[in-house]
């Protein structure tokens, strides 16, 4: 639970700066979303509740994406192909 609770801290200031729809702060937050999901201190797939995984917590942060231009949203799903390919790995106990 530890570490859903850090990964939410870590993804509010990172969801907040893709919510203003600066361009700036958005590139920055989608290149912190990256570093999280490449450090293996922050990916886990236990946790108590549902709104606590990785999956749900990062889905969360991007909700904003539909009314991103598309440069952006372009970067968004890379950071949802990078998302997905640690969830592989964690289910399949591969190295990251």
């Amino acid at each position: 639970m530890v570490i859903a609770q850090h990964r939410e801290k870590c993804l509010l200031p990172l969801q907040l700066a893709l919510e203003s729809k600066n361009m700036k702060l958005a590139q920055h937050a989608l290149a912190g979303m990256q570093k999280l999901l490449s450090d293996e201190r922050f990916v886990t797939m236990t946790t108590d509740s549902d709104d606590k995984q990785l999956l749900n917590q990062m889905l969360n942060a991007v909700r904003v994406t539909p009314s991103l231009n598309e440069d952006l949203q372009v970067e968004v799903m890379k950071v949802n192909i990078l998302h997905t390919s640690v969830l592989v790995w964690l289910e399949e106990g591969l190295p990251g």
